[in-house]
């Protein structure tokens, strides 16, 4: 169950998370219109990353030899790890406050990409669309599982094509050829 805590008004502007992929740890923040000191920050040897509590996200820097760059973001749903829940629209119309697991693979389909259960939460990953979904519970059996929180990244080309969630034949792109099902 998710409980409400309270939360300060947003200050966070529409994002577009994804035209940030890629780019610097400076340009991503001039564009969100924070400061370093504003977010807290935890540093690795291969990442940094920075998290706003009250907003309700936390970015990913992965560290190379010539730059920092954006590597992914996590959207979160109320009190996941002390989180406000994410105030703004999530791509595809995605609802933090009342999603589940089985809404989400009614909309998207099957996945190639599915883990969790026993100690784990429960996690799906649409590689080709730059979206996961993590769920506040670890068991396939829950049909009503919880968002717990939302991860964008850049789209990543699959080699196996995601099935349609009707037929559970190959879909392209983001319909079913066979039975003309749009995946979301």
């Amino acid at each position: 169950k998710i409980e409400t805590v309270e939360s300060e008004a947003s200050s966070i502007s529409e994002v577009d998370w994804y035209s940030l992929f890629s780019k610097p740890v400076e340009d991503v923040l001039a564009a969100l219109g924070v400061t370093e000191d504003q977010l807290k920050k935890f540093e690795y040897s291969d990442s940094i990353y920075f998290k706003d509590k009250v907003n309700g996200y936390e970015m990913c820097f992965c560290k190379s030899s010539s730059s920092t760059k954006l590597s992914h973001v996590s959207l979160f749903n109320e009190s996941i790890e002390g989180n406000h829940r994410y105030p703004l629209a999530l791509p595809f119309s995605i609802e933090l406050k009342t999603c589940t697991n089985t809404d989400i693979i009614r909309r998207f389909g099957d996945t190639t990409v599915k883990k969790g259960g026993g100690c784990l939460n429960v996690f799906l990953n649409y590689n080709e669309l730059g979206i996961g979904f993590t769920f506040i519970n670890s068991s396939w059996a829950d049909r009503e599982n919880p968002i717990s929180h939302v991860t964008l990244f850049a789209p990543i080309d699959n080699e196996k094509k995601p099935k349609c969630s009707l037929c559970l034949k190959e879909a392209e792109g983001l319909s079913c050829k066979n039975c003309s099902f749009i995946r979301f």
